[in-house]
């Protein structure tokens, strides 16, 4: 009993656990990782302009690698989409605040997918006439007399 060595359990929450075999694209995921990293150094120059040159505050306390690790994993599953995807999936204190900063530098390295009920179809010649749907009256099963009328619309 006392002479097994414990594993270390992952911790759940982050979603590169989730999948760990998951195909990485290398090339715009080191681009996105770097364009995180210059903007979090940014953003700490900004937010803490005196604590450049201490030795306890880094620009790590404005965005976690962690955190950047997670929202490439995210980027290159096609999940981060939209603001409410952000803050649903980034598990991340200030991802509100930030997120319309974010975004635009994740779809700019992994564009979003276009779903493919946006795409533009061609419409189908067809010589088939398509009659209103109307509802068959309950009584005599005659179409046509028995619709809403502006009245009675809820």
């Amino acid at each position: 009993m006392f002479g097994h060595e414990l594993v270390e359990q992952p911790i759940k929450w982050l979603p590169q656990h989730a999948k760990p075999g998951y195909k990485k694209d290398m090339d715009r995921s080191s681009q996105l990782g770097k364009a995180l990293h210059d903007w979090r150094k940014a953003e700490f120059s900004q937010r803490y302009p005196d604590q450049h040159d201490s030795i306890w505050i880094g620009d790590w306390i404005v965005l976690g690698n962690l955190i950047i690790d997670d929202i490439i994993y995210l980027a290159n599953c096609n999940k981060l989409l939209n603001q409410q995807d952000f803050i649903q999936l980034v598990d991340w204190e200030e991802r509100g605040y930030y997120t319309s900063e974010l975004l635009p530098i994740i779809h700019q390295i992994f564009p979003p997918a276009v779903p493919p009920s946006a795409q533009p179809s061609t419409p189908v010649q067809s010589n088939t006439v398509f009659q209103p749907c109307t509802k068959k009256c309950g009584n005599c099963k005659k179409h046509g007399h028995n619709e809403l009328s502006p009245e009675w619309s809820y």
